[in-house]
Formats: C-alpha cells, sequence, structure tokens
C-alpha cells in the first residue's frame, strides 16, 4: 500500500466534507505523527470548534475501552412494563461535525463487530447519527508493534483506507501557527530527518524516540524554560536529545534577531546558525506583521536555500509577503525556485 502524507491526508478528508460525502475514512500510520490531530483540527477549521461534543464539533471515540453493551445497547423494562433501549455511549443525533474512532484497532473483536452497524448505516441500537456528522478512524499498524488487533475483513472493507508518512513541510504548515518555537523549528530544518526516527525492530518501551507528538511537548518544556538535556531525552531519547542541546548552545554566537529585524544586515556564515535566524525571524514577524517587509528584505542577503526557506516559512505562517515592497526584487532574484 502507497503511503501519502499527513498533508495531503488532510486535504482529502477536507474535500469528503466539503463534497459531503460521507464514507467512513480509516488512517493508519506510525505513532506519533499526527493522525488524531487532522480530525480534530478539521473539526474547527470546517464546523467551527474543536472542543468535545456537546460542547463543540469533535466526538472522540476510544472503542478500546468500550465494552459490547456500551457499542450496541441493551433493553430494560421500565416501571410501567414498557421497553426502552438503553445506550451508554455518546451519540449525536443531530448538529454537524467529526466522530473519531481513535486507536480503532486497539480494541477487542466483539466491540469491533459491535461497532459495523454504527460504521456503516449510522445507527446505534434504535437511533441514527445526524446528517450533518462524519466518520473517521485512526490507528497504528501492525508492524509498528503497537499492540493492535487485526482488522476484520468486514470492518475493513466499510472503511476507505489510507496509510500515512509524516513530513517536514507539512509539520511546518502547522508548527508555525500552533505556537511551536523557534528552536525547535529550526534545529528540524537544519536536520529533517530528526522530525521522526522509529524503528518498530529496535523498539524499547524504556527508549523515547521523536515523533511530531514528542517534538511538541519537547516546544512546551522550552517555552516553560526546561532545557536540561536529562528532561528533553524523556521525550526524544537521549541521542536526539544531545543533538537538540548542542545545537541550542550555538544560540550564544547568535546576532540579536531584533536588530536585524530593525534594519542591520547581519548575515551568520554557518549554517546552523542561519537555521535558527530564519525560524526565529518568521516566529517573531508572525507575532508583529510590521517586520513583513523587513523580512523579504533581509531574504534577498541570504544564499539562496536559506532566502527560499525564509519566505516559504513566512508562507507556512501565513504571514502576507507577497504585499511587501522587496518581493519583487525576492522573485526577480529567485525567478528559477518556485515558491
Amino acid at each position: 500500500m502507497s503511503t501519502i502524507k499527513v498533508g495531503k491526508a488532510k486535504e482529502i478528508l477536507r474535500n469528503l466534507i466539503r463534497k459531503n460525502i460521507k464514507h467512513p475514512v480509516l488512517l493508519l500510520g506510525a505513532p506519533g505523527i499526527g493522525k488524531t490531530s487532522i480530525a480534530r483540527q478539521l473539526a474547527k477549521e470546517e464546523f467551527g470548534s474543536d472542543l468535545d461534543w456537546p460542547e463543540g464539533n469533535y466526538l472522540n471515540v476510544e472503542l478500546s475501552t468500550r465494552e459490547v453493551p456500551d457499542v450496541q445497547g441493551f433493553p430494560l423494562v421500565k416501571p410501567n412494563g414498557e421497553l426502552e433501549w438503553v445506550s451508554l455511549i455518546d451519540f449525536p443525533e443531530e448538529g454537524r461535525g467529526i466522530i473519531n474512532f481513535d486507536e480503532i484497532n486497539l480494541a477487542e473483536l466483539d466491540v469491533l463487530k459491535a461497532s459495523y452497524r454504527w460504521i456503516h448505516e449510522r445507527c446505534v441500537g434504535r437511533r441514527k447519527l445526524g446528517d450533518g456528522w462524519f466518520i473517521f478512524a485512526t490507528g497504528n499498524r501492525i508492524t509498528d508493534k503497537c499492540n493492535v488487533n487485526m482488522l476484520p475483513a468486514a470492518l475493513n472493507n466499510r472503511f476507505s483506507i489510507y496509510e500515512l508518512e509524516c513530513g517536514l513541510d507539512d509539520w511546518k504548515s502547522w508548527a508555525l501557527t500552533n505556537g511551536i518555537v523557534a528552536d525547535v523549528i529550526g534545529f528540524l530544518n537544519w536536520k529533517p530527518e530528526a522530525l521522526f526516527k522509529f524503528d518498530p525492530e529496535r523498539y524499547a518501551p524504556e527508549q523515547p524516540f521523536p515523533t511530531p507528538r514528542s517534538w511538541h511537548r519537547v516546544s512546551d518544556k522550552l517555552k516553560a524554560g526546561l532545557a536540561d538535556f536529562e528532561i528533553l531525552s524523556g521525550d526524544i531519547g537521549e541521542g536526539m536529545a544531545s543533538e537538540f542541546c548542542e545545537y541550542l548552545n550555538v544560540k550564544d554566537q547568535l546576532p540579536d534577531i531584533d536588530d536585524i529585524l530593525e534594519g542591520k544586515d547581519i548575515v551568520p556564515e554557518r549554517p546552523d546558525l542561519l537555521h535558527v535566524v530564519c525560524s526565529t525571524i518568521v516566529v517573531k514577524t508572525a507575532e508583529k506583521p510590521e517586520y513583513t517587509d523587513r523580512l523579504v528584505e533581509y531574504a534577498t542577503l541570504l544564499p539562496a536555500e536559506f532566502a527560499v526557506l525564509l519566505v516559504k516559512d513566512a508562507i507556512r505562517a501565513n504571514i502576507k509577503v507577497k504585499f511587501a515592497k522587496a518581493f519583487k526584487k525576492f522573485t526577480a532574484k529567485y525567478k528559477d525556485i518556485i515558491l
């Protein structure tokens, strides 16, 4: 089965939502690459809120924590003798949003079988899912050593299935608009392969490994002033934490980014320093759009690789570089490079 990038998978799901095609979709891939995040992001972007239902437009269903009666319901005789069908699971009969069967293939076989009608016919007992809801599911692959169960063929055939892989460009599009610190973005620009390093054949539970999810945790720790090797190694492993901490140490050799944004033409010669400079400029300009003209002007001073990197990352951060005074000069200088 061929793989697609996380960003492409999000685009596919968005198109299904906008075309009102309610085929259930299953996203499979390695742990920590952002499968669940896609569904929650789309709930906010397409329906208005990523809060959990009923307050918002997202319902996360973990079948691995459920039993058959939770899903199918059970009959209950009321005091007046009437028969009532009771269900213990959240089920929106109206409204709009996304239901995500998170880590679906961790569920027991009997529970998976009980979910067939929900997924295929959009019903639980006598209740019918609201027309405005879309059904997605996520899971790891058997080869990922996550103790998942093989989906029965009958359930497999109820889904459109896509296998995902993470890519730095997709991740940066998310990171630059979600508060990931410049140090993490700069490091991954410099060392793209560090975004995700997981070898199922060498996996050991006591050895953390870098994924988009674990880099998010690193970013949170850096915001809190926690940059010690011992702390970060708990998220990305000792080897990667050592490399990242060495990278952080070069910050003492950085020029003052505010000086650059105020007009000083300071261009470091070392590539690792330039990565930090570019990522920091993007983050600061996203916070203060008045620096947009200077960002593009500074890009024209850089080697081609870094000039294009700086402007591309600015576009990912929704910075309006195309309206900058120096943008024509930039495009003329790098006309052979497509943004």
